[in-house]
């Protein structure tokens, strides 16, 4: 009410400067040199998008960029996947004529909101897009190929998931790109697992730990969950455990590996030595985790996953009755992120 008053009793050139003000100074706050973290974003994430919005309508397409590269990964992590969809679409029709490095970059993070809504159309369309920029610049390749690689992993096309990503890890090697090269290497690993090549599957994901930047931790949760999958696939429950505890400390940063690590988790209570009701429990739980979190966010399993999730609920629903099966999974569709993660914390430890 403050604001609008104050607003009221500008004229039009004090208003427009003290949009651009705003604009700038929260764009000068995005792009501090120290590493950006959600919680970060979040108290401000309204002021956040007003400086874009009026860097989008002033059509100034490097402020925009500016703004929108860490937003982009800030609404993919959280799950605001529409809304931050939407934002991205609106800065690539003002970027079509900008540095290509900042437009690259973004595309790529445009990129990631698609696919995490499983927009294909739009993920192979701003792909087709950011692969072109990257050839025509020698800009960043790798990591666009990464991503294109991601895309027909979710579709479940591991043919070309497979070819791109072969390609993408040439090319890490030859630029000696450590962080992307782990990236190829872990999702060639998910390809290998998705076909039921699991010595493949493993040798690659534990290569790719070994080339993945330690500091970004939701490649290291993708890895570790992986790998927990791989364990479970051989009736291995403790090193698939082992591999649960190792993730669970990542997953907080970036909804997919939420959802996929209590897809994994169900699966590990489904197939533990002694399968007691209170791991058909905890198997109902963890759905319900998974399910509640798609519809807050929008954001979909992959295909292989998708498939682990009913194969799950189809082995442990029938124990019970329906009363009682949407008692549990309802207990676990309510939870937050924050009482999801105790629940599997408390889990993994006290068995």
């Amino acid at each position: 009410m403050i604001r609008e008053f104050a607003q009221e009793q500008m004229a039009p050139a004090e208003l427009a400067l003290a949009e651009e003000r705003h604009a700038r100074y929260f764009a000068a706050r995005l792009n501090a040199p120290a590493p950006l973290e959600a919680s970060f974003i979040e108290p401000d994430h309204a002021n956040f998008l007003a400086a874009l919005e009026w860097a989008c309508r002033q059509g100034d397409a490097a402020l925009a960029l500016t703004l929108g590269r860490p937003l982009a990964d800030f609404w993919e992590t959280r799950g605001y996947l529409l809304e931050g969809l939407e934002k991205a679409r609106a800065v690539l029709g003002i970027s079509e004529n900008a540095e290509p490095g900042l437009r690259l970059s973004f595309l790529n993070g445009a990129c990631h909101l698609a696919w995490n809504r499983h927009d294909f159309a739009a993920a192979l369309e701003f792909s087709d897009q950011s692969i072109a920029l990257a050839k025509a610049h020698r800009l960043g390749l790798a990591w666009a190929l990464n991503t294109r690689g991601r895309i027909f992993i979710e579709q479940g096309d591991y043919t070309r998931a497979e070819q791109t990503l072969r390609e993408c890890l040439q090319i890490a090697k030859k630029t000696h790109d450590e962080h992307a090269l782990g990236l190829a290497l872990t999702q060639l690993g998910e390809v290998a697992l998705a076909l039921g090549k699991l010595d493949e599957a493993q040798k690659r994901s534990e290569q790719g730990l070994e080339h993945l930047d330690k500091r970004v931790p939701r490649f290291l949760a993708l890895a570790h969950t992986n790998l927990a999958e791989i364990a479970l696939l051989r009736g291995d429950g403790a090193t698939a455990q082992a591999h649960l505890q190792l993730a669970l400390p990542h997953i907080h940063s970036h909804v997919r590996r939420v959802l996929c690590f209590f897809t994994t988790l169900a699966g590990w209570c489904t197939t533990r030595e002694r399968v007691l009701l209170e791991d058909a429990r905890c198997t109902a739980v963890s759905l319900g985790v998974v399910a509640g979190l798609t519809k807050r966010t929008g954001a979909p399993l992959s295909a292989l996953y998708r498939t682990l999730q009913e194969k799950r609920r189809k082995s442990v629903q029938q124990r019970f009755t329906d009363l009682e099966w949407q008692e549990m999974w309802y207990r676990g569709y309510t939870m937050s992120n924050e009482q999801a993660v105790a629940f599997a914390g408390k889990l993994l430890r006290t068995v």
